[in-house]
């Protein structure tokens, strides 16, 4: 079962709060909770968002429906406790342990500098890239000129922008 629905007796045809089990979202956890303990809300497991609009596998012989399909009601006390457990899941988990020769082995990298800095290789040569502007000065289009080089259009665009600039 998928969805936690929560009904309270003012509207109960349409579920107030609903909660994905599998992923839950602290917000619709935390109104779940206040609607089940201010308004005496009960809820519905089932494998759908809303049970009065689902459309549940039935057995063809008799139309009623499966067994794995049919939505359980939770009443009392024990919606609560099982929201109360989504809120702190994570929270519960030990943290990480590595071993201490491997921290042992890590060191500090060395800062960025003019020298050292990481940046793209680039996709043309100069050579080639001279070459396309020399044929777009002559009229060629940017995505011709890109397809003939095998690269993106605004890729050639910008390098040979870039490439007028440094002359």
């Amino acid at each position: 079962m998928r969805y936690l629905s929560v009904f309270i007796s003012k509207q109960p045809t349409k579920p107030i709060a609903v909660v994905d089990l599998t992923k839950p979202e602290r917000v619709s956890v935390i109104d779940a909770i206040y609607y089940c303990d201010f308004h005496g809300g009960h809820a519905y497991i089932s494998n759908y968002k809303n049970i009065f609009t689902a459309k549940f596998d039935r057995r063809a012989d008799t139309g009623e429906i499966k067994l794995y399909d049919i939505p359980k009601r939770i009443e009392g006390e024990e919606p609560l406790v099982m929201l109360e457990g989504l809120l702190t899941r994570g929270k519960d988990k030990q943290p990480r342990r590595m071993h201490p020769n491997s921290l042992a082995n890590l060191c500090p990298a060395t800062r960025f500098s003019r020298a050292n800095r990481p940046c793209k290789k680039r996709k043309l040569p100069d050579a080639q890239l001279e070459e396309a502007i020399k044929l777009r000065e002559s009229g060629f289009a940017w995505r011709m000129l890109g397809d003939r080089y095998g690269v993106n259009h605004d890729t050639l665009r910008l390098a040979a922008r870039s490439h007028k600039t440094a002359l």
